[in-house]
């Protein structure tokens, strides 16, 4: 039930990249260079985190800590992809959603 009402939250609100003092996530990566090779956030004050990637029709195709924009070990297609970051801090979750643009 928790991911559909996830999945929901994605597809009906605007889209923004998530940013603020303790977390900051970039909006494009290119796993086929050597220079940002995989998407991750960057975070400061949280213990742990967990991040879901999802494509444009809703299906997860990741979770994990660092996504290198494969999806069953065939490079995913370039476009937009929602992601979700799970983040934990002293047994309190925080939930930060946006884009992220997987380019070739």
């Amino acid at each position: 039930m928790k991911k559909s009402i996830i999945i929901l939250l994605i597809l009906f609100s605007s889209f923004i990249n998530a940013q603020c003092d303790d977390i900051l996530v970039p909006n494009a990566f290119t796993p086929l260079y050597t220079t940002n090779q995989s998407f991750y956030p960057y975070i400061q004050t949280y213990d742990d985190y967990l991040l879901y990637i999802y494509n444009r029709y809703g299906f997860l195709i990741y979770e994990g800590k660092e996504w290198d924009g494969k999806y069953r070990e065939i490079l995913c297609e370039y476009g937009l992809y929602n992601y979700i970051i799970k983040a934990v801090k002293n047994d309190c979750e925080r939930y930060f959603y946006g884009t992220v643009l997987l380019v070739k």
